[in-house]
Parts: C-alpha cells; structure tokens; sequence
C-alpha cells in the first residue's frame, strides 16, 4: 500500500479563523484514495466571551439601579471574570473602603465543587457607615440593600449556571429563590450546569473528503483534556482512521475547524500543524 504524507503548517498555508488552505504547487488527482490524521497541534486561542456568543453584557444592581457592564472579548475563567467586574466596580467606586485601605465589594462567587455549580453571595450593605471607613461613591443609605446580578443575556449565565434573572430577587429578603440566608449574606448555587467553555469539541473536516453519514467533510474529532488557554492541544491518534477521498482533481486542500455545535473555531494564533497520510484503498 502507497502512503504519502501531508505536512500543513502556517509557512505553508493560509489560516484565516478556522480554515486552513494549502495549495498544491501543481493540480493533483486523487483516485481511490483515503486520508487520515496523523498529527495536530493547535494552540488554545480561541475566546469564550465573543459578541458572537452573545454573553458580553450583564448589570449589577445597588440600591435599586442597575448598572450595565459590557465585558470586552477574550477567553476569561469565572474567577477572571470577578476579577474584571471588581476593575469596574472600583473605577465606579462601587465598594467601600475600611479602616486598613482595603476595598470591599458585596458581590463575589466562587466554585463550589460539591455542588458541580458555583455559588454566588450577595452581601447587605451595612445600614451605617462602620467609623473609619469611606464610601466613595455615596452607596450607604440607610437601608441595607444587598447587591444583584442582573442576567438578561442567557449565553453570559451559562458561564456562571444562572439562567436569567436577578439574584437574589429582592435585595432584603430570599423570596421564592432556593437562597440560605446568614449573617446578612444570600449564598446560592448555579441552576443550570455551568458551562465555560462553549466549545468542547474538535471536528475537524477537509474539502477532499466524501463521508457519506455526515453533510460536513468529517476528518477527525476529539476533545482537548487538561488543555489550558494559551497552550497547545496535541493530538497523535493511536490509530488511523480512514475517510474516502473523493476522486477527482485537486487544486489546494482545505481544513475547517468547527466545534460540537458546528459553530466555526476563531482560532486566533495560526502557529497550526496538521499532518495528514494520503493512503491507497
């Protein structure tokens, strides 16, 4: 059996978002031939928060007003994205300040392994300015309210596993939401499965390819594990699968990334390497 191999990398092809295009330096004929992937490596670089996913948009509510926030695109952890939201509020000098300098903000989550979930906490703001304290922007008025994320935007509570709405719903009281109350603190737990990473899965398609089960030119799919953003995924399948090339004659060759709900990667480092193997049937 004849076997050739394919190296594709950005020396030699042309990656915009998620194709890659190499060019044939002369018209190519494929008959009775299969392709399998041998190699990928593609760096992590694609964002999670996108005007495209539509989650960049959320309000915080204080004392009754809402607040709207527009998070600007990139790929941010739950953890990331409080820290952003305490850049905003300390630019609106939404917090108070104690005694020591420190800055204290009234709305925080953080991971609740237990649960599978996050927990959000709402704190009441104190009734009285405590003695030492400051509050820049005028906050304390006498009536305790708790801050409020307000979700309008299901792609930005799928992050956190809010559906939409606002928590807690009544800045004094748990009302009707599954809320445990302590020491002038709401704590409660996601709703829906928090998902942040919209993309999950690797389909990778190739425009040589006739796959007879499937409208998209499936190549080879698989998903990234242990795979932080900013490093590589690497893959070696321990075996080739083969997918039938469509007889014909070639001019370039095309690879598409897409994810698990065929939504185009926007891969946005093109440091790509795809090695395919061009084999007899």
């Amino acid at each position: 059996m004849v076997k050739e191999q394919l190296i594709l990398n950005r020396g030699n092809s042309e990656i915009t978002n998620n194709f890659m295009r190499y060019h044939f330096d002369r018209q190519v004929e494929f008959k009775n031939k299969n392709v399998s992937l041998q190699f990928l490596s593609i760096p992590f670089s694609w964002y999670n928060i996108t005007n495209e996913n539509e989650n960049t948009k959320v309000s915080y509510r204080i004392n009754g007003v809402s607040y709207p926030v527009e998070i600007p695109e990139g790929y941010y952890t739950p953890e990331q994205l409080l820290e952003y939201f305490e850049f905003v509020w300390t630019n609106a000098g939404h917090y108070l300040e104690d005694a020591s300098g420190k800055k204290i903000f009234y709305l925080s989550w953080e991971i609740n392994v237990s649960y599978y979930a996050y927990t959000l906490v709402s704190t009441n703001l104190p009734t009285a300015l405590p003695g030492g304290w400051s509050d820049p922007s005028g906050m304390i008025d006498g009536n305790g309210y708790a801050w409020q994320l307000e979700i309008t935007d299901p792609g930005f509570g799928k992050i956190l596993g809010f559906s939409p709405g606002i928590y807690p719903n009544n800045p004094l009281s748990p009302g009707t939401l599954p809320v445990s109350y302590s020491g002038g603190a709401y704590a409660f737990n996601s709703n829906i499965i928090p998902q942040v990473d919209f993309s999950t899965t690797i389909n990778i398609g190739a425009n040589i390819i006739n796959n007879q089960l499937q409208q998209t030119n499936h190549l080879a799919s698989f998903i990234p594990q242990n795979t932080s953003f900013g490093s590589y995924i690497v893959q070696r399948p321990n075996f080739a699968v083969e997918q039938v090339v469509t007889d014909g004659s070639y001019s370039d060759l095309v690879i598409n990334f897409i994810d698990q709900e065929d939504r185009p990667l926007r891969i946005r480092d093109t440091d790509i390497t795809v090695v395919l193997v061009i084999s007899d049937q």
